[in-house]
């Protein structure tokens, strides 16, 4: 028995309606004709979940569909909500009614980046780095690219937390000599912390274990509507809520611990042990857009991710061996330049001459001056554009850096629909 679908048809052409981010609703892949999707006043979507409340979390089980498009029988594969039919390529989004689940999302953050505007970022971020390969910036999306909302939760919660440390306090000791030095006082405290965390938010599937979203997303969420799902791929809720509460926590450390060393007062802090309770734990299940993609080069394929709400991305680059050599070897002339020209300017010389007659600040201002242009030129150059990580970044970041193994992962996110024509007929 096949379960109820969404599939969205042009009243004008009968192709079929897609999710536009531009106009906000939705738009028919033949004729252009737009339809607004409703959204509910207020914000209820933001409400939180009493997270004591969940006594069983199902899982979303393989159910059967008929595409309306082409009446062909397949299989939705397990936490999936939104696949490409596998025979016609019509987006078939299911009823969450027919799925045997316990977390609807509340809300979902719309793709606001459209498909072209995710090439022209990855372009212009890979074609602007110089460490990539120049025959590289020439084959930049030759790959798959899907979009694909994953699911994502909010958490809000009190950690009350005794610990345990100790206070340092700083002070001057004075030997027989009269010769000051700067000593610390530590003294044993204990106390209790209550620590208030809200919208602890991450992104947390199946393809992805644990993504800090670094900003908050309440204003971009709308209630959920299926009608946001359509043209995209989809997973629902994949994690035990368990495990994401788990996330939340380990989210929360850094807070915690802040708030420790500020009650404990000071000049220095040292944490021996904390334990935390939490209380009035809520949740909010969202998802959240995502364009991955790959572009080959050189036999090798290389991940990029981004964000579909504002186009912040993560990027796998090649890099090219020589012109990270010959770069190094600039900075390492242009060091060796700045001492021949001050020393020039003081009147010495070559280097040897410096180094014995200089003293002082003549010292003092070649060597600053070729630390700071190290810093700069030497790692904050190479750093910028992925020569060390081989992971170049564009945009205002609103998630945290993703691991290269959460990265492989992510490209897994591409198979979705193959896996629907992979199952068995119904």
């Amino acid at each position: 028995m096949s379960s109820k679908i969404f599939q969205y048809t042009c009243p004008s052409c009968s192709s079929e309606l897609d999710y536009d981010p531009a106009s906000k609703g939705l738009k028919c892949r033949s004729c252009g004709y737009k339809e607004a999707i409703a959204v509910t006043e207020g914000e209820a979507h933001l409400a939180e979940n009493s997270y004591g409340e969940v006594e069983q979390e199902n899982a979303y089980q393989t159910v059967g569909v008929t595409c309306a498009k082409c009446a062909a029988e397949f299989q939705m594969p397990d936490y999936t909500l939104s696949v490409d039919c596998p025979y016609c390529g019509s987006n078939t989004v299911v009823d969450f009614a027919a799925r045997t689940h316990s977390l609807k999302p509340d809300a979902i953050v719309p793709f606001a980046i459209a498909r072209e505007q995710m090439t022209d970022i990855v372009k212009k971020a890979v074609g602007s780095n110089p460490f990539v390969p120049a025959e590289a910036k020439k084959y930049m999306i030759s790959g798959g690219i899907k979009g694909i909302y994953v699911p994502s939760y909010s958490f809000d919660f009190i950690a009350e937390t005794e610990y345990e440390g100790k206070r340092g306090t700083k002070y001057t000791k004075t030997d027989s000599k009269g010769n000051k030095t700067e000593e610390i006082r530590w003294t044993n405290v204990s106390g209790q912390v209550d620590v208030k965390l809200d919208d602890l938010q991450f992104v947390s599937g199946k393809y992805a274990a644990l993504i800090e979203i670094e900003e908050n997303q309440n204003k971009a969420m709308v209630p959920f509507e299926e009608k946001y799902l359509t043209g995209f791929l989809a997973e629902g809720h994949s994690v035990p809520l368990a495990k994401c509460f788990d996330n939340a926590k380990s989210l929360a450390v850094d807070e915690i611990e802040d708030a420790i060393e500020t009650d404990i007062g000071g000049d220095e802090q040292q944490i021996d042990k904390w334990n935390a309770e939490y209380k009035n734990v809520k949740y909010r299940h969202f998802l959240y857009p995502f364009w991955v993609g790959d572009y080959a080069y050189n036999g090798k394929n290389f991940l990029f991710l981004i964000s579909g709400m504002n186009g912040s991305a993560q990027i796998k680059v090649p890099i090219s061996g020589w012109k990270v050599f010959f770069y190094f070897i600039a900075i390492t002339l242009l060091s060796w330049l700045s001492f021949k020209i001050i020393g020039s300017m003081e009147g010495y010389g070559s280097i040897a001459d410096w180094r014995a007659r200089a003293t002082g600040w003549h010292t003092a201002i070649p060597i600053i001056w070729n630390v700071i242009c190290w810093l700069i030129f030497g790692f904050g150059v190479p750093s910028t554009y992925g020569v060390f990580t081989g992971t170049d970044t564009s945009g205002k970041q609103t998630l945290a850096e993703i691991d290269n193994e959460t990265f492989a992962k992510l490209s897994e996110v591409k198979n979705i629909d193959k896996k629907a024509g992979q199952t068995n007929k119904v």
